[in-house]
């Protein structure tokens, strides 16, 4: 006897005819939804409301005939959240999440599912959700959760192409990554490192035609006596400078500001910029700098500025103030640490 069943997720209603009727199985029923629509997730859970409350059909094997509630035209209904995704083309796509997996779902898993849904590959594009990456999946060992980067149901992620924020018109550039390594930065620091050579990795892919040379300055407190600051000098070596970044460590800060002034001295005067080289910093923190103009409050053992006097950063050679573009401010206040940092 032929048999047709509704089944309904979401706002998405399909109507299945079943040829074998009551002795269809359970496993046949998944499947016959999955042809139907093949972004479901295969480990697919099919309920439908009985007389005495929700029904799941969780036994693959088992036939429809055993459940004496499920007749001709039963609906049922799917155990899914959704979430969509847009394409680079515009081409909206539904991506079907269990719904008592939803908010632990790994950000890794999602992805693999928006490639196999959308059959669009991501390794020259990111998953972005207002405005934000979602990378990296993984930090300290732990998979990053839908939950860590507050992704809600049916929320809308767009599919873009991976791009730094660098605009290089110039043929020489010289970067330099200034990263606050004090105690507050402990628990974000490899993900900070992990960043930075992916970053400097990307940008010498994209601009195989420039001459890019890479710096790195790690700053501290007061507080640090022994190598308050340290810096790898520019340099076009990959295994240089990933073994300097690989070796750097968080430590001291024993107040909220942090040295910011005596990190920029050293990017400035201790650095070997070229003459006609585009400049470029990129400054990753989570405080500012020494002094009441800079913060509201934050525990600075020297509200009165900079310990060493700096009001601006200078160049020594110029004996004025110097002029750099600065690319990317990372700050992270200290009530917020829920997400990782990422350079874009």
């Amino acid at each position: 006897m032929l048999w047709r069943v509704a089944v309904r997720y979401s706002s998405d209603r399909h109507i299945l005819q079943l040829p074998n009727g009551r002795d269809t199985s359970v496993g046949e029923l998944k499947e016959l939804f999955q042809k139907e629509d093949p972004s479901l997730p295969h480990d697919l859970r099919i309920v439908f409301d009985g007389p005495r409350g929700r029904i799941v059909l969780s036994d693959d094997k088992k036939k429809l005939s055993e459940y004496r509630e499920i007749q001709d035209g039963t609906v049922f209904r799917l155990d899914l959240t959704v979430v969509y995704v847009q394409a680079v083309n515009g081409q909206k796509y539904k991506i079907p999440i269990g719904t008592d997996k939803f908010y632990n779902y790994p950000v890794s898993a999602l992805l693999k599912d928006v490639e196999r849904v959308t059959r669009f590959s991501l390794t020259n594009h990111k998953l972005f959700l207002r405005h934000k990456p979602l990378l990296p999946t993984s930090l300290e060992g732990k998979a990053l959760t839908l939950t860590d980067y507050t992704i809600r149901k049916e929320d809308t992620l767009l599919i873009q192409k991976e791009s730094s924020d660098l605009n290089i018109t110039n043929s020489q550039v010289d970067l330099c990554f200034m990263v606050d390594c004090t105690g507050s930065m402990a628990s974000h620091i490899e993900a900070v490192k992990n960043s930075v050579k992916n970053l400097r990795e990307d940008l010498v892919k994209q601009h195989r035609g420039c001459d890019l040379q890479f710096a790195f300055v790690r700053y501290t407190d007061y507080d640090v006596t022994c190598n308050r600051t340290t810096h790898l000098d520019f340099t076009n070596d990959e295994s240089q400078f990933n073994s300097f970044v690989g070796g750097i460590s968080a430590q001291g800060g024993g107040d909220g500001p942090e040295d910011v002034m005596g990190g920029l001295q050293v990017a400035l005067n201790k650095l070997t910029w070229r003459s006609k080289s585009s400049r470029v910093l990129v400054h990753i923190a989570d405080c500012p700098c020494h002094g009441r103009m800079y913060h509201d409050n934050m525990g600075d053992n020297y509200p009165d500025g900079d310990r060493d006097g700096i009001t601006h950063p200078t160049d020594d050679d110029q004996g004025q103030e110097s002029r750099y573009r600065l690319l990317v401010w990372l700050h992270r206040p200290r009530e917020n640490r829920q997400n990782d940092i990422h350079l874009q």
